[in-house]
C-alpha cells in the first residue's frame, strides 16, 4: 500500500502546476480524478500526433481523408468542380479536394496521370477538352514548392506528358470544328 502511496503522489507532483516543464501539458481533469490510470497511458492519450483529433478524446482521428482523384469520373462529394468556362471551343474546369480531403493519386480511368511519393499532395487539376485533345495540369505541392506537371492525350490516343502548357492550349484553341459536346466535359458522380 505505501508503494501505490508513493507512486501516486510521484505521479501527481509530475503533473501538476508547480511550474516544471509539465505544467502546460494538456491532461484532461478526468485523468487526475476519478479512476487512476497509469503514467504511460496519460502520456499516450496526450501525445497530440498529426493524425489524432482533440474533440475525440485522443482517439485516432485523421485530420485529411486520402483520396485518389478519377477524372473520368468526379465525386462531388469529394471535389469542388468549376467548369464550364468555354473559350475559343475549349471546355475547361478547375478541381480542388474538399477541405477535409487529399490527394494522392490522379486518374482517367485505369490510367495513373500522378501519384505522389509520400512528400507531395495534389492541391488542384485544371482539364482543357476540345475536340481532339485533353490537356490536363495538375498542380502539387510539399511543405516547400508547388509544382505542375502536364498531360496530354489526342482522343483515342494515349497519355503523355508536357511541359507546353499554354502553346498546347492555345493550339487547342486554334483548331477548327473544336466545340465541345456535353458528353465529353467533365464527368460527375456521387
Amino acid at each position: 500500500m505505501r508503494i501505490f502511496n508513493l507512486l501516486f503522489t510521484v505521479f501527481i507532483l509530475q503533473f501538476s502546476e508547480c511550474g516544471n516543464e509539465y505544467s502546460n501539458t494538456n491532461i484532461p481533469e478526468n485523468h487526475l480524478s476519478g479512476s487512476l490510470q497509469s503514467t504511460s497511458e496519460i502520456f499516450e492519450s496526450n501525445q497530440g500526433s498529426p493524425g489524432e483529433n482533440e474533440d475525440t478524446g485522443g482517439a485516432q482521428q485523421p485530420l485529411f481523408h486520402e483520396v485518389t482523384m478519377d477524372l473520368s469520373r468526379l465525386d462531388e462529394e469529394v471535389f469542388e468542380i468549376e467548369e464550364d468556362e468555354e473559350t475559343g471551343g475549349v471546355s475547361s474546369g478547375l478541381i480542388i479536394p474538399g477541405e477535409e480531403y487529399y490527394v494522392n493519386k490522379v486518374v482517367y480511368g485505369t490510367n495513373v496521370l500522378w501519384e505522389s511519393d509520400g512528400e507531395w499532395k495534389c492541391t488542384h487539376v485544371e482539364v482543357h477538352i476540345n475536340t481532339s485533345k485533353i490537356l490536363v495540369i495538375i498542380g502539387y505541392e510539399n511543405e516547400r514548392n508547388l509544382e505542375y506537371k502536364g498531360m496530354q492525350k489526342h482522343m483515342g490516343g494515349l497519355w503523355y506528358e508536357t511541359d507546353d502548357f499554354d502553346d498546347i492550349l492555345v493550339d487547342m484553341m486554334e483548331e477548327p470544328d473544336n466545340l465541345v459536346s456535353k458528353s465529353m466535359r467533365l464527368r460527375r458522380c456521387g
